[in-house]
């Protein structure tokens, strides 16, 4: 299943179940988040921990729109 998220400021995040690999959990890319025209793209994890998407800087207004999905997107990720 894909399932996508609009964020403020035309940010998304594309959270992608197919991508997820039990047996080696480092592999494949479930959640990328994506600036405005896919300029840049990273893993969830990777903005959370440095609110930076690739080489830009993530408006503070998408951090905390992440913030409050974060929940969504484990359980999406567990199933």
């Amino acid at each position: 299943m894909i399932k996508t998220f609009r964020l403020p400021q035309n940010w998304k995040l594309v959270v992608n179940t197919k991508e997820v690999n039990r047996e080696d959990p480092g592999a494949g890319t479930p959640a990328l988040v994506h600036s405005p025209k896919s300029r840049s793209i990273a893993t969830f994890w990777c903005v959370m921990g440095t609110a930076e998407c690739e080489y830009e800087q993530v408006p503070n207004a998408v951090m905390t729109a992440l913030e409050k999905l974060w929940g969504e997107v484990d359980e999406l990720l567990a199933q």
